[in-house]
């Protein structure tokens, strides 16, 4: 073993420390230059801005003035649309289907085929498909039949009322003859008797021949009924058109065997699905809508109601101003609401209002989901603010207003919301000049340009104003 000599291991402990003081002097040295190279950097920085401050470019912006004019207040309702006018036809009797009609080119009926309802004077429309009415043909045969031999039976019957009826007359007028005769001695009583028996015959004859005529006017009476319930079963072996409309369901085909029990009116949707046809009228659509109760109570018929196709897009750009800039809020459709119900729901606390729109092509289809804004006031003077100005922090709207120059952020507080401009309570004050084009761009003290063109905002304002 191998040992090292004292002195060679002394002499390596004393070189140690040499080392490691030298580390941290050359590194304390490095960090003071960097510091010192640091602060001199940050020094030039501030010389250069202070000697020459950079001044940023203008804003263009577009601006409109605020000004005070006519505002609404609206409900937003959500329902389903349903023709106004629409009817579920289907046949009374069974039967195998023997005829569809055809269209204008000729072709066999489908859905979305037009249809025409009865004209003036007209008792059906147009007649759309059949089932095989042989059967019910023979049955309205015999029932007329029924109806000619009761007419001929109660005629006869007629008759012989009226000769029992000028029998026991003539029979009462013998006995009064023979009565007196009696008195004055002139006929025996045995002739008398015979003529009280004469009379008392033809009294019941007559009665009976009256009997006779009410049973053959009964009988024919009920002809009468067999005869008009086989028309109606004839009928109703075939569907006709009850208004002008558009067919929107069709279940049946020629040749099919339709069964009148398979027909299933519990519900609307089943009653739909198991009828032959269903027609509706596209002109007019009602609304069925349900309300909260807290705000039921400010909804009233004739209150002016408004379908805009994409109704809640039209709710997120009247709130956040989304989409105002371009003035586009799609079709509309202008209706009123109709009938208001008195009864809560008791298990989603709303009530039923039901609006009618009138439309000259189908722009809301039948089982359509749609949005419905329903106008429950109106202020003829209120100060606004066009969507396309506002901007929001939160809950906390605000707008940037033109002042000398340079853009000024102020905050507002908002009240009524149409589909175009918001009432400003505070923080503006009539003529001060928003922006509404390039507003996301500024900030507090921004320099702006204003452009001369008005935007569209600006000139519905000043259109409603007027």
């Amino acid at each position: 073993m191998n040992s090292e000599h004292p002195s060679n291991a002394l002499a390596k402990a004393s070189q140690r420390p040499l080392h490691r003081r030298f580390a941290f002097w050359v590194g304390l040295f490095i960090g003071a230059l960097g510091l010192l190279a640091v602060l001199h950097r940050l020094e030039e920085l501030d010389n250069r801005r202070q000697a020459s401050p950079v001044t940023p470019a203008p804003v263009v912006v577009e601006a409109a003035a605020v000004t005070p004019g006519p505002i609404s207040r609206w409900i937003l309702a959500e329902g389903t649309a349903r023709a106004l006018r629409r009817r579920s036809l289907a046949f009374t009797q069974s039967g195998e289907v023997v005829f569809i009609a055809k269209d204008r080119a000729g072709k066999p009926l489908k859905e979305g085929a037009r249809v025409r309802g009865p004209r003036p004077g007209e008792r059906h429309g147009q007649l759309l498909a059949s089932v095989d009415r042989r059967d019910h043909i023979n049955n309205l045969e015999q029932a007329r039949a029924a109806v000619v031999a009761g007419r001929k039976q109660l005629a006869d019957a007629e008759v012989e009322l009226a000769k029992a009826s000028s029998a026991a007359r003539l029979a009462a007028t013998n006995l009064r003859r023979s009565e007196a005769l009696y008195q004055n001695r002139a006929l025996s009583l045995s002739a008398l008797e015979r003529q009280r028996l004469e009379s008392t015959t033809a009294k019941a004859s007559e009665r009976q021949a009256r009997l006779a005529v009410a049973g053959y006017g009964a009988k024919l009476r009920a002809a009468k009924a067999a005869r008009r319930a086989a028309a109606v079963a004839l009928e109703r072996s075939s569907i006709f058109a009850p208004f002008d409309g558009v067919i929107a369901r069709l279940n049946i085909r020629k040749g099919e065997l339709f069964r009148a029990e398979h027909v299933d009116p519990r519900t609307p949707a089943s009653l739909l699905s198991t009828s032959p046809l269903t027609i509706i009228a596209l002109g007019e659509v009602e609304l069925t809508l349900e309300v909260p109760f807290y705000e039921a109570q400010h909804l009233a018929p004739e209150q002016r109601a408004v379908v805009a196709l994409g109704g809640s897009e039209w709710h997120l750009r009247r709130r956040h101003g989304r989409g105002a800039e371009s003035g586009d809020l799609g079709v509309v459709l202008e209706g009123k609401v109709y009938s208001v119900s008195p009864l809560l729901e008791p298990t989603a606390r709303t009530v039923r209002v039901k609006a009618r729109f009138r439309q000259p092509r189908a722009l809301l289809k039948d089982g359509m989901f749609v949005s419905c804004w329903i106008e429950v006031g109106r202020k003829k003077k209120a100060l606004r603010v066009p969507h396309g100005a506002l901007l929001f922090a939160g809950d906390r709207a605000h707008v940037f207003v033109e002042v000398e120059g340079r853009a000024q952020r102020r905050g507002i507080t908002l009240g009524w919301a149409d589909e175009r401009v918001s009432e400003v309570l505070s923080g503006l004050e009539a003529g001060a000049r928003v922006i509404t084009r390039g507003r996301r761009l500024l900030r507090q003290g921004t320099p702006i340009v204003v452009r001369d063109a008005t935007t569209a905002a600006a000139k519905s304002i000043e259109k409603d104003a007027h």
